[in-house]
């Protein structure tokens, strides 16, 4: 029943009765309202029903809303997006990882294939890559054992990795074929190992492919990154603890978690991670100091940790020579590239280690390449710049400069 005009007062009738609804045995009513007037209805129980339901109305047909219109909009603007990012602009794809837990050593999976990694919002850089019979990014089969060939094995991170430019175009497969048939280049490269981690893998190779010339690839982050506490992939590399003494970290095996497995199917999710890098931009927007940090952090850690850093290189560095005691062992320093460019190059603080690196390796009576020389001597000449404005790894001409130099050294007499 309803009373248009009725008094504004919502309820009638409020107390213990109507908490029970009887009186004896008569329902008791109350008023609510709706529109200009007043309806009645019977019982505590329809009350709270109203109350109930109401919600509840409009919770179902939100649903409905969002089943009939919103999921599938969804769904093919999703499909859509993963054509456009496969056919249109091409999401980054990178090889599954895959742990050699004989030699608590990750690689690739050697089943991978190849693929296409790509940089930049627009994928403006590319690289093939192709993943051979034992895991690395290389177009040669490797062969175990020792070899009737003159075998030269080049240790590194993501420089020797080399997904930033084709696989045929990176410096060890130039050399590989400027030095012929009587000659085999093997790469074992793998983005983010420290220096530590070159020790490890040198022991592996030294045991599994025996080779006679050994080439290790050295950064500038590889010196704070061999300390355990400073390694943003601990677990996944050879790290030392350096403390009284040092203590070599082994790697743990290491398995890609299910739900980046399934996500790395999907070229939208690849773009995100890959090509905008949004984790990282993520982080800024909450960490407004981790940019400076990051561009800091290896300059402080230097004048911080110097000689932690100095114990941990001579470990390294003088554990490779052990090694390959009976191998050519050349060492390789990478290039301050930005300060060449800008005519800076022994400012900048990143020189300190090319410093660092000479010192080391020829203590041992290892061969040295600097290459801030041969590209700052390069650039002069030629100024043609090693990297891309996209990324700061080599591009093809830096893996020609590379290559070039790394050629001559072999001429030399060891």
């Amino acid at each position: 029943m309803c009373l248009a005009g009725a008094p504004r007062s919502r309820f009638r009738g409020v107390g213990p009765a109507f908490l029970f609804g009887t009186i004896a045995g008569r329902p008791w009513p109350f008023w609510w309202r709706e529109g200009n007037g007043l309806c009645q209805q019977d019982g505590f129980f329809t009350f709270v029903a109203l109350s109930v339901c109401q919600p509840l109305k409009k919770l179902r047909q939100f649903l409905s809303n969002f089943l009939k219109v919103s999921l599938p909009t969804l769904v093919v603007l999703w499909l859509l997006l993963e054509l456009f990012f496969r056919w249109g602009i091409s999401a980054s794809e990178r090889p599954d990882g895959d742990f050699d837990a004989d030699h608590l050593l990750v690689k690739f999976d050697s089943t991978a294939g190849e693929g296409t990694y790509t940089i930049g919002p627009f994928a403006g850089q590319q690289g093939r890559w192709h993943i051979n019979n034992r895991g690395w990014n290389n177009l040669r089969h490797y062969q175990l054992g020792k070899s009737n060939k003159t075998r030269i094995a080049i240790i590194g991170d993501s420089f020797v990795e080399s997904f930033q430019v084709d696989v045929d175009k990176s410096f060890h497969h130039l050399m590989a074929q400027q030095l012929g048939d009587g000659y085999e280049c093997y790469s074992f490269g793998w983005s983010g190992s420290p220096l530590s981690h070159y020790l490890h893998v040198g022991r592996y190779v030294k045991d599994t492919y025996q080779p006679d010339i050994v080439v290790v690839n050295l950064v500038h982050n590889d010196f704070v990154q061999s300390l355990a506490e400073y390694n943003p992939y601990r677990g996944i590399f050879k790290t030392l603890d350096v403390g009284e003494n040092i203590d070599e970290v082994d790697p743990v095996p290491y398995h890609l978690p299910w739900m980046k497995q399934v996500l790395k199917n999907s070229a939208v999710f690849r773009y995100l991670h890959y090509n905008l890098k949004f984790e990282t931009q993520f982080r800024m927007l909450f960490d407004r100091e981790a940019l400076v940090h990051d561009s800091l952090a290896y300059m402080k850690l230097m004048d911080q940790e110097e000689e932690r850093i100095h114990r941990a290189a001579t470990y390294s560095i003088e554990g490779l020579r052990e090694v390959f005691a009976d191998q050519r062992l050349i060492f390789v320093m990478d290039c301050p590239r930005p300060s060449v460019y800008a005519g800076k190059m022994e400012k900048d603080w990143q020189y300190r280690y090319n410093q660092l690196a000479r010192e080391l390796v020829t203590a041992t009576g290892a061969e040295f390449i600097d290459l801030a020389d041969t590209m700052k001597e390069d650039f002069a000449k030629n100024q043609q710049p090693f990297n891309t404005e996209l990324d700061l790894h080599w591009n093809e001409y830096g893996h020609e400069v590379v290559a070039r130099r790394l050629l001559q050294q072999l001429q030399l007499a060891p």
